[in-house]
């Protein structure tokens, strides 16, 4: 299964069309081969048995990535050092063939190591979350 870059282009370039300058397109562009050149090699390295898969803990640090979370953050709530989250982090990024956070989630996603319903749930989790914090501390700083 391949991306067919000339309609992806076309539908960017409609998308675009009206306001946006040619400076955003070009950029639009380039991150949609990018991105495009990761899910044609997942998808090629699917039809491969893999050997390695992601196990338990670096499963959840995907998923922190996923989320946004930096290292220390995940730690904290994984119950572990940065630098051994760091490590599940190198491991994941070997195992999934990514060389960045990005890439390891749209990977993680697309070889199934990530799920996005549960991603998607921890991140309407992470939403209410921060809004009931900012709920909570409005009327102290609104009566301060």
């Amino acid at each position: 299964m391949a991306i067919d870059t000339a309609t992806t282009y076309a539908r960017v370039r409609d998308a675009l069309f009206d306001g946006a300058d040619l400076h955003h397109l070009n950029i639009t562009v380039r991150e949609m081969d990018v991105l495009a050149a990761m899910v044609n090699r997942a998808v090629n390295h699917m039809s491969e048995p893999r050997e390695d898969r992601l196990h338990g803990r670096e499963v959840e640090v995907l998923v922190g990535l996923a989320r946004g979370l930096t290292y220390a953050a995940i730690g904290a709530e994984m119950g572990l050092s940065e630098s051994t989250v760091r490590k599940y982090g190198t491991e994941l990024y070997r195992v999934l063939g990514a060389t960045n956070r990005y890439q390891a989630v749209v990977l993680g996603l697309v070889m199934g190591d990530l799920d996005l319903v549960e991603l998607a749930e921890a991140v309407t989790r992470d939403n209410l979350a921060a809004d009931d914090d900012a709920e909570a501390t409005g009327p102290a700083r609104a009566a301060a």
